[in-house]
């Protein structure tokens, strides 16, 4: 069995996940903006929704490892 480079595999694994991702993301933006049109009430909603997740995505960047792991031990006490 051949013995690939680990650098290679985490490149190409990277490099998929960040297509398929922006892929993901770029459909997902096309939908709401077609149910945004269909429904403005709906839209909204999504809108706000991107903004919490936005936000929420900054403070947890923000936070150091540890900061990090210890609230994710809290999540886990906490909801199992």
């Amino acid at each position: 069995m051949p013995k690939y480079n680990e650098k290679t595999l985490k490149l190409v694994e990277s490099f998929l996940a960040n297509l398929f991702g922006k892929t993901v993301k770029r459909a997902t933006d096309q939908e709401i903006k077609r149910l945004s049109k269909a429904d403005p009430e709906l839209g909204k909603i999504f809108k706000r929704a991107a903004q919490v997740k936005k936000d929420a995505d900054k403070f947890y960047n923000s936070l150091t490892s540890k900061e990090k792991e210890e609230k994710l031990a809290a999540l886990f006490k906490k909801y199992g």
